[in-house]
Formats: structure tokens, C-alpha cells, sequence
């Protein structure tokens, strides 16, 4: 570990819905938290029912650029992660089991984030006192009430940040403290292996510190841009539910060598690397793939032909039409 990190506390997601994976990440935020009164927010026993709980992140001791502190942490992922990634992964060097402080109504939820090390409460309010950056992360018809049990406790020293698919950033700032610096992310499944794509939007309280120290926390995670916020239905669509598109795909590619005569389990580790290494290619060359596609073909080849056959299932226009369609039910869902 690096010992000019003292990381005090981390903040909770909620796991029904999304996981964190902590990875190490540094980030900019600002001094000392200041102490919240529990009050009767929590109960005796400290626990919160039914409401969700949150995410927050850990402080440390080591002063950072302009006067502000630095922290290291790595945020969540979607719920289908933890089926693939039950036991939470804490980067050695990075940030401490015991600096991550998890908050969820339920043991069942923590018990894993206990077995790796971490700290553990039942009480939102506590990882609030502790931390600066808080994450929102319940599913989006509880999140109101999540915002009206912590918004006598958010001060200006903290950073909201919402994952809660089609809450806007107009109904944040209607629903916490005015002036509150809240930032709006949407992540997508390969953040767990550090290869994801994210988008983040910001409200009208945050700044140009308050977008650096989101981008360099999710720096580890794969690729992560700002954009306007009227972008993020469109980033559900294109890569939220995008991956899933790709395992489609590399399914469909995978079973036509297993009926051509080629051993599933190989088939599909050869699909997957294909997949990978033609991503990479794009990424690295920044070539258009129409470009990069017309480079594999040569004339009367195997690949135009079989281009030929995609072409003629639609298969160009029925991928527009998916990402059409999950972006429409992305704006819907702001709606309901």
C-alpha cells in the first residue's frame, strides 16, 4: 500500500441492483468531512429499512493537487457482475480492505464485502459522515426516497454522483440541497474486468474539479468521457445494453463453427478473442471500421461472402434498430 494514502471510509451501493468492485483508482476530493448528526434518520439498532443504501468513497490524510485531498477507489458495476463476481476484489497497493466502509439494509449483501475485509454498516448516514464522494446506485423508483433520508446530511463538501437509470440531473437538483455538486454516470458491464465504456453528465452545482475527480476515478475502468447529459439515454443504447448485442453476436459466431464441426468450448474462446482483438485494432488504429472491414476482404474471398450474407439478413440495419429502440425505452423510463 501506498503509505502516503491513510483512506478513512468508502461509500455503499445497493446490491440488488449494483456492486462495487474497488480497483484503485486515484481521485481529487476535497478536506475533511464534515461530522453529521445520526438523529432519527437511523433507528436504535442503526439500520435503515426498507430504504436502499449507497456508495461512498474513502478519505485519506496525503494533500493533493490545488489543496485537495486524494482518494482511491473504483466503483460499481451492474447487478449481473456479482452473479460473474461474487466476492469483491480489493487491488493490492491501492486502497486497504479496511479503508472501504459498505452500507446495505441487508447482512445478506455485506456478507461478502466482511469476508474480504472491508467495513460494514446498515446505516447510510454513517458512510455520509465519513465521506465526501457518494455514489447513488438503487434502482430508480426507490431512489427519492433514498434522496429524502440523506438530504438533511448533505453539505456542500460533498459530490452526489447518481447511477439511477433515467433520473435526471433536474430531478437530483430538485430533490437535494441547492448548490449540491451532483454528476449523473452511467457504467456498463466491463468496468469489472476494466474495460468498460462510461459517460457522465454534470449538474449545475459541479465544476471542472468536480469532473476531473470522477474521470480520474473511473480512469481504471476503461474509457469514460464527459458529455451532455442528453447523451446518456443514447450511451444506454449503444453500449449499456450494447454488450449485450456482442454476446449475441459472439454466440451466433460460435455456433456456426460448432455446426461447421468445431468443439463449443474452443469455438467460443476463438469468438471472444476475435471479438477482443478487432476492438483493439479500431481502438489503436482510430481507423473508421468500414475501413477496417474492407482491409479483411479480398475479391471473391471467404469474408466478402460471407459479408454478403450478413448484408442480406439485415444485419446493419436490425443492430440500429436495437440501439434505436434501448435509447426510446432509456428516455421512456425518465418519464414514468
Amino acid at each position: 500500500m501506498d503509505p502516503g494514502f491513510g483512506v478513512t471510509s468508502l461509500v455503499t451501493a445497493p446490491w440488488h441492483n449494483w456492486v462495487l468492485t474497488p480497483r484503485g483508482v486515484p481521485v481529487l476530493t476535497r478536506g475533511v468531512p464534515t461530522a453529521v448528526p445520526m438523529g432519527c434518520l437511523c433507528q436504535p439498532d442503526h439500520r435503515i429499512c426498507p430504504r436502499p443504501p449507497l456508495l461512498h468513497v474513502p478519505q485519506a490524510d496525503r494533500a493533493g493537487v490545488g489543496g485537495q485531498e486524494q482518494i482511491l477507489a473504483d466503483i460499481g458495476v451492474p447487478r449481473l457482475c456479482w452473479a460473474t463476481h461474487p466476492t469483491p476484489r480489493v487491488p493490492q497497493g491501492k486502497v486497504p480492505a479496511s479503508s472501504i466502509l459498505a452500507s446495505a439494509p441487508s447482512d445478506r449483501n455485506l456478507d461478502a464485502w466482511r469476508e474480504s475485509g472491508c467495513r460494514t454498516t446498515h446505516c447510510n448516514l454513517e458512510v455520509l459522515q465519513e465521506s465526501t464522494l457518494v455514489f447513488l446506485a438503487t434502482k430508480p423508483h426507490v431512489l427519492p426516497g433514498v434522496l429524502q433520508e440523506i438530504r438533511p446530511a448533505v453539505g456542500p463538501h460533498h459530490i452526489v454522483v447518481s447511477l439511477a437509470a433515467g433520473v435526471t440531473l433536474q430531478t437530483l437538483q430538485r430533490l437535494l440541497p441547492a448548490g449540491t455538486k451532483i454528476l449523473r454516470l452511467m457504467p456498463n458491464l466491463p468496468c469489472v474486468v476494466q474495460a468498460g465504456a462510461m459517460v457522465f453528465a454534470r449538474g449545475s452545482g459541479a465544476g471542472d474539479g468536480e469532473s476531473a475527480l470522477l474521470k480520474n476515478l473511473l480512469s481504471s475502468c476503461g474509457l469514460c468521457e464527459e458529455v451532455p447529459e442528453s447523451y446518456i439515454n443514447i450511451h444506454t443504447g449503444l453500449s449499456g445494453s450494447g454488450v449485450a448485442y456482442v454476446y449475441l453476436f459472439a454466440e451466433a459466431l460460435a455456433e456456426g463453427a460448432v455446426k461447421m464441426g468445431m468443439p463449443s468450448g474452443l469455438a467460443s474462446r476463438i469468438a471472444a478473442q476475435t471479438l477482443l482483438g478487432a476492438a483493439k485494432v479500431m481502438l489503436e488504429t482510430g481507423e473508421h471500421p468500414a475501413k477496417l472491414r474492407g482491409d479483411v476482404c479480398t475479391p471473391g474471398g471467404t469474408t466478402i461472402h460471407a459479408l454478403h450474407q450478413l448484408e442480406k439478413g439485415a444485419l446493419r440495419a436490425t443492430v440500429m434498430n436495437a440501439v434505436e429502440a434501448a435509447t426510446n425505452r432509456a428516455c421512456d423510463m425518465a418519464k414514468d
